[in-house]
């Protein structure tokens, strides 16, 4: 399997998105059901895609750093 911005790119905001909109319910305690348990497991989602975004930019992140 290769890397590619195809997909990584709609992983990596999808799984913020996500996450972002469940800790803002958990924040406001408006969390039901399996709120923190969605938050908790797209959180691994959400470090697969940035883990797959540095990879795939690795020679832009160096030059950057």
């Amino acid at each position: 399997m290769t890397l590619s911005r195809d997909w990584i790119t709609p992983l990596t905001m999808g799984a913020f998105l996500l996450s972002a909109a469940t800790g803002v319910l958990m924040f406001f305690h408006l969390d039901s059901g399996l709120n923190k348990a969605a938050h908790e497991w797209l959180s691994w989602a959400l470090l697969a895609g940035v883990a797959g975004h540095v990879l795939t930019n690795v020679v832009g992140f160096k030059r950057h750093l």
